[in-house]
């Protein structure tokens, strides 16, 4: 956030008259983003609350971290709101759209929804406040039909209708719409309910027959959670857009399109289809904005791990090197995908050279992931036993982590349990030959590791745990 967002969010905080929530946003304000996870939660809890963190008390510090990110979004929407306004030249968007958007989001005074309605009167072409308001009244509730002296000049002015400004309101609604839905998606993810609007809607704005009306409604069926999506929407979208290059923001919306089809087959474990649209992304690179283009960079470079083309993800940081330096914040990610490569190719020369140096500066999390990378490297050299003791090793200290956050510790310590046994099998497997007992084991481990990726999708996507899935899969064919 600039300056003047954060001056703006400060006087919202401030109106809560809470002393905690006011400690809370100074702390979060004067840490910097990349130190966030380093934050000492016992200390900023004495900071805040002027006592001793436990666990019964812990509900204080959620609390407080809800209230905040409540004030962020509504902050956020009207920030959304007042730039989509701003950027209407038509009356009838900007007070319909207020309108629209407030009874959306929030509750309005009754002061407030009697002035937008005589600001309405006064100001629109009445016939398409009726028509519209009628076909979105199932989604959005009702514009004061009960009001008969309202229906009636509404009427009465019904000659002054003119289909342009209809269709330029619904774009504007249709638009906002979207950036609103997919806003919320992307802060409460699983937890946001997706509400569809009425059928009524899309026939009415289908009926247009320009392509950006159709896209806009097309581009509604896309919205859901990564449960929900449903990708047929979104190749369809797409062919859509790539009939007509004079759409608005074409390259974006080609972007954010392919993005979302990538996405949905990468975390499916889907990762030949998903290259096929990463793959179209990475073109896309040098005509999109750079913060866009870094992340096209990313997805393609991680989407050539995961197949096993670790030359190929090397060669894309070579080529795109000038670009990723533009977002130091980001070199975390392509360090440690770079560091996967050379372990995972077997080149310890090359993977000890790209270890970090300041490996205790980083976050908890991404020194076990290097830790696993080391295992890894061990295994590949064919030092079995000290593969091994690293990754028990992980499994200890993971266990003594776990209670600050249990739900994905408990995760990949599962998954380091997994890779262990692994090793510990390949171990006995070298020593004394192809057993009935081994074999059994090695079918054992291939249950538990399918039934882990069904449960885990996210934490079996890792890349170690990705690689010890196939070798899992590789030594059973051996066996058989």
């Amino acid at each position: 956030m600039n300056n003047e967002e954060i001056e703006a969010l400060d006087l919202l905080v401030a109106a809560q008259k809470k002393v905690s929530l006011k400690k809370l946003f100074k702390l979060i304000c004067k840490t910097e983003p990349a130190n966030i996870e380093k934050l000492d939660k016992e200390l900023a809890y004495m900071q805040i609350f002027g006592k001793k963190y436990t666990a019964e008390n812990d509900y204080l510090w959620r609390n407080e971290l809800r209230l905040l990110m409540e004030l962020v979004e509504k902050y956020g929407a009207d920030k959304m709101m007042k730039e989509e306004l701003d950027s209407s030249n038509n009356i009838r968007s900007k007070y319909f759209l207020k309108y629209l958007l407030n009874k959306n989001l929030y509750s309005l005074l009754s002061a407030e929804s009697e002035h937008i309605k005589e600001a309405a009167i006064k100001q629109y072409d009445y016939r398409t406040v009726v028509d519209v308001c009628e076909i979105i009244n199932p989604y959005l509730g009702n514009f004061a039909w009960n009001d008969l002296s309202m229906q009636e000049k509404m009427a009465s002015n019904s000659a002054e209708y003119k289909e342009s400004a209809g269709r330029e309101f619904l774009h504007t609604y249709r638009k906002t719409q979207i950036a609103i839905t997919a806003s919320k998606l992307f802060r409460y993810k699983e937890k946001f309910k997706i509400e569809q609007p009425e059928p009524g809607l899309d026939v009415y704005f289908a009926q247009y027959e320009d392509p950006y009306s159709q896209y806009l409604s097309l581009r509604l069926l896309t919205i859901g959670t990564p449960q929900t999506i449903n990708p047929e929407s979104y190749r369809v979208c797409l062919e859509h857009l790539m009939q007509y290059p004079d759409i608005p923001n074409h390259t974006r919306e080609q972007f954010l399109l392919l993005t979302n089809l990538a996405g949905y087959y990468f975390f499916r474990h889907d990762y030949e289809e998903a290259f096929g649209y990463n793959r179209e992304l990475v073109k896309l690179v040098k005509v999109l904005d750079p913060v866009y283009g870094i992340a096209a960079v990313y997805n393609y470079m991680s989407n050539l791990a995961h197949l096993g083309q670790y030359d190929e993800a090397l060669a894309c940081v070579k080529e795109y090197e000038s670009l990723i330096r533009q977002f130091p914040n980001q070199s975390e990610r392509f360090d440690y995908m770079v560091a996967s490569s050379y372990a995972l190719k077997g080149d310890r020369v090359a993977f000890n050279a790209s270890l970090p140096r300041q490996f205790d500066e980083m976050s908890k999390m991404m020194q076990y992931h290097y830790r696993f990378l080391i295992a890894l490297s061990h295994f590949l050299d064919k030092e079995y036993n000290l593969a091994i003791s690293e990754v028990t090793n992980i499994e200890r200290s993971l266990r003594g982590l776990k209670s600050d956050k249990l739900n994905y510790y408990d995760e990949i310590i599962i998954a380091s349990e997994h890779l262990n046994e692994f090793f510990d099998l390949y171990q006995d497997y070298k020593l004394n030959g192809n057993t009935p007992k081994l074999k059994r084991k090695i079918e054992a481990l291939q249950i538990k590791t399918q039934v882990f990726i069904s449960d885990h999708p996210m934490t079996a996507g890792l890349l170690f745990y990705r690689w010890m899935v196939n070798e899992v899969y590789l030594m059973k064919e051996r066996l058989t």
